[in-house]
């Protein structure tokens, strides 16, 4: 890690996990694995920075893993079940997360 990188207090010993996503041609899904010994903490953003879920133990998925449905600003109906629905203002947004300590009990 050096001073390249504009993620908020960065750490040099931590792999962190981001990418942008857009829904434009429809729904996105982010799977989540669960926190058994390891994990990693994070949240979704939309295009201007909005926190629209956390994900990982202190999450919605409370650490125990999730599907976090992205569906587009303009998405009418139901979603499908067994999903974690996140409904973006915005076509745009990313993620970022970085390595847990804190782990779900098994």
């Amino acid at each position: 890690m050096d001073w390249k990188n504009q993620t908020t207090t960065p750490n040099a010993s931590a792999r962190y996990v981001y990418f942008n996503f857009n829904t434009k041609d429809g729904p996105f899904v982010v799977d989540i694995p669960p926190a058994v010994e390891a994990g990693l903490f994070g949240t979704l953003l939309d295009a201007w920075q909005v926190p629209l879920a956390d994900v990982g133990p202190e999450g919605e998925d409370k650490g125990k893993g999730g599907k976090y449905l992205l569906l587009p600003p303009e998405f009418k109906g139901n979603p499908p079940a067994g999903y974690i629905v996140v409904r973006p203002h915005t076509y745009n947004g990313y993620i970022c997360c970085a390595p847990s300590r804190k782990v779900h009990p098994k």
